[in-house]
C-alpha cells in the first residue's frame, strides 16, 4: 500500500462508520499486503474489506455505481483519477484537503476534510462526513449531480488545447526576448509551472535555425521531446 494513501486511515474510519451501517462493506482495488491484512484482522472488519486484486478499467463505472460514497483520505495527491471518476459516475466523495485533491473535487460534489492529518479527529470526520453522505439523501442527490454536472466538463481534448495554447505563447514570448529573433522551433523544451499560482517557467534550448513558415502550432512529436 502506498502510505500516502492513508489505508490504515481509511479502515479505521470504516470501524466507525460500521456503527451505524453494520452490514456495509469496503471494497478496495489492487494488492492487499501484509500490514494491511494484520490491521484489517486487529479491527475485526475481516469479513467486511472485500478486495477485487487488480480490476478492469472497463469494471470501475460497476463499482461506483453500486457504492453509496468514495472516501479518499491521501495525505497528498496530484490530479486524482478515483475522484474524477467517481463524480463522473455520480458518486458523492469524501476526500482530504491536501494536494491538489481540493482542486480535483467540484465545489458541491462532496467533503474536503480538513482536520490534522494522524489524529483521532482526522478519521473520526471522515466516518462522520460518509455516514452523513449515506443519510441525507438530500445532500447526497446535490453531491452527486454537481460531480456529474462537472465530470462532463473534462476531456483530454481540451487539456490538450489548453496546454497548446500554454506552449505556443510561451514559445514566442521567450523567442520575442532573445533578441527579436524569427520564432524558432525548439527540438527539446521543458516546461515547469506551478499550477496554483498561474506561475510557467520555459527554458529553450539546442533551437532548430529559423524555417520559412515555423509555426508553432505546427510542432510535431518529431520535432520536440517533452521532459
Amino acid at each position: 500500500e502506498i502510505p500516502r494513501k492513508q489505508v490504515p486511515l481509511l479502515l479505521r474510519s470504516f470501524r466507525e462508520l460500521k456503527k451505524k451501517y453494520p452490514d456495509d462493506l469496503l471494497v478496495r482495488h489492487g494488492e492487499k499486503k501484509e500490514d494491511t491484512k494484520r490491521l484489517i484482522n486487529e479491527l475485526g472488519l475481516t469479513n467486511d474489506v472485500v478486495y477485487y486484486g487488480y480490476t478492469d478499467e472497463a469494471d470501475f463505472p460497476f463499482f461506483y455505481s453500486a457504492a453509496d460514497v468514495l472516501v479518499q483520505p491521501s495525505s497528498e495527491e496530484g490530479f486524482c483519477f478515483p475522484v474524477i471518476e467517481a463524480m463522473a459516475c455520480g458518486l458523492p466523495v469524501v476526500t482530504s484537503k491536501r494536494g491538489a485533491l481540493p482542486e480535483t473535487l467540484a465545489e458541491g460534489a462532496g467533503v474536503l476534510i480538513d482536520a490534522p492529518v494522524h489524529t483521532p479527529e482526522y478519521y473520526d470526520e471522515f466516518a462522520h462526513q460518509g455516514v452523513r453522505l449515506m443519510q441525507d439523501q438530500e445532500a447526497h442527490q446535490q453531491a452527486s449531480t454537481a460531480g456529474s454536472a462537472h465530470a462532463a466538463g473534462l476531456d483530454w481534448l481540451g487539456v490538450a488545447q489548453e496546454w497548446g495554447e500554454l506552449f505556443e505563447r510561451e514559445i514566442r514570448f521567450y523567442s520575442e526576448i532573445a533578441g527579436g529573433l524569427a520564432l524558432r522551433t525548439p527540438r527539446r523544451y521543458y516546461g515547469a509551472m506551478d499550477l496554483t499560482e498561474h506561475r510557467y517557467l520555459l527554458l529553450l534550448e539546442d533551437l532548430a535555425p529559423a524555417r520559412a513558415g515555423d509555426q508553432v502550432a505546427g510542432c510535431s512529436a518529431a520535432d520536440a521531446e517533452v521532459a
